[in-house]
């Protein structure tokens, strides 16, 4: 019994660890194409950055008290509003 424990806690391990893997190689690829696409590199160092706060504050919003709450779910959407804005406004640099 204790052997099957331990084998589903380290299959869910493993498959937290590959999601996790596959979303940073995502984020990574985006930010390539959009270096591509036109955005400079000092646009996409402040994207990137931006992205990394953005997780960050995820992160710690769900380390307070294992949930994250309206007011901290509302500040994250704020920000993550102001990434895509900024990142839009990097892409057409004021060309509509």
């Amino acid at each position: 019994m204790k052997y099957k424990i331990l084998f589903i806690v380290l299959l869910l391990s493993v498959a937290a660890i590959i999601v996790n893997a596959q979303v940073n190689h995502r984020g990574h690829l985006r930010t390539q194409t959009q270096i591509r696409a036109g955005i400079s590199q000092g646009e996409a160092f402040r994207l990137r950055h931006m992205k990394q706060d953005l997780r960050r504050d995820y992160l710690q919003a769900k380390t307070n008290d294992g949930r994250i709450g309206p007011l901290e779910r509302r500040h994250l959407l704020q920000e993550k509003r102001k990434m895509h804005r900024a990142e839009f406004r990097f892409r057409n640099n004021h060309r509509f």
